[in-house]
């Protein structure tokens, strides 16, 4: 019995000494990684600082303005996610503010975090604004607040015909390199028999701007048979720039008042030519051609009375 006992012990012993032989073996063969400081730095830098949702906003309105965030957040464990609202900023002409977002979204949420921003002349409106009662001329899409990190709103003002001034911005990164315009140029030459009033109405994003919208350019005097030239220069991507449509305003030498109070939602067909894609005709020369069709040859129809022709030009 004794014998017995002692012979299984031994047995025990080997298979013990076999497992920590093999254990050595492989811890021979891996390397448990080592966490090194820089290794620490960065953790830090993407837990916290990726996930602050400050962000600043620059005033070239030419007036005082009072602005709030509203951002759609959860902004604690166990709170629904729901519309929130930042103090308010009084931000007078060419001034700067940092917009605080005062609080640090879980790391599964920073990409997610949606904003507006409410802009006002007045500071009481500013202080009584909800978002769901926001009105559309006081109210900027921000989209996700994570990709203005790094970045500045530059807001502005801009006048669109009767109209009158709207309010527009761009983004601009914070080491102060402005995006790269793109030209959209073309000669145009006027052969309607008449002097006019010509504007360009583009539709467009700019950089950094969620919609699109139509933007009027400098409205333009040319007498029969003149060439001038249309000059777009946009902030659109390389991507926007090949969807960016044109259409010219065209209104009689007696009509000037019409062309500055214009809009594009108010051109009449016989005041409006449709150009199309504009990255197609860049660099070609448009000319404008009178169109006959029996008595619908007057501005006072309904009846675009103007055709155009497209002529490449020679380098």
């Amino acid at each position: 019995m004794q014998n017995s006992n002692s012979q299984k012990s031994f047995q025990h012993k080997i298979l013990f000494i076999t497992f920590i032989a093999a254990l050595s073996a492989l811890s021979s063969c891996y390397k448990i990684p080592q966490i090194t400081k820089e290794d620490i730095k960065a953790y830090k830098a993407q837990k916290f600082n990726v996930r602050d949702l400050d962000f600043i906003v620059e005033n070239t309105t030419g007036r005082t303005v009072y602005v709030a965030c509203f951002y759609y957040a959860q902004i604690s464990t166990g709170v629904r996610w729901g519309w929130r609202k930042s103090k308010i900023y009084k931000i007078k002409n060419d001034q700067l503010r940092t917009i605080d977002i005062n609080f640090t979204p879980k790391q599964e949420d920073v990409n997610n975090i949606y904003a507006y921003l409410g802009v006002f002349e007045d500071q009481d409106d500013a202080e009584e604004s909800i978002y769901e009662l926001l009105d559309e001329d006081n109210k900027i899409d921000l989209d996700r607040l994570i990709k203005l990190k790094n970045k500045k709103i530059i807001l502005g003002l801009e006048k669109y015909g009767v109209e009158g001034d709207y309010l527009y911005f761009y983004i601009q990164p914070l080491n102060g390199t402005k995006q790269k315009t793109t030209s959209l140029n073309f000669p145009l030459t006027n052969k309607t028999g008449q002097d006019l009033y010509i504007v360009l109405f583009s539709y467009l994003r700019e950089f950094g701007q969620p919609q699109w919208a139509f933007d009027k350019d400098e409205i333009l005097y040319v007498k029969n048979g003149e060439t001038v030239t249309i000059e777009l220069d946009t902030y659109a991507s390389d991507y926007d720039r090949k969807a960016i449509r044109g259409y010219l305003g065209l209104f009689q030498k007696d009509k000037k008042q019409d062309a500055e109070d214009s809009t594009f939602e108010t051109l009449k067909p016989a005041n409006k030519v449709n150009l199309g894609i504009l990255d197609k005709i860049h660099q070609q020369k448009i000319i404008l051609m009178p169109k006959r069709y029996g008595l619908l040859t007057g501005f006072e129809d309904d009846y675009p009375v103007i055709e155009y022709t497209i002529k490449t030009e020679k380098k």
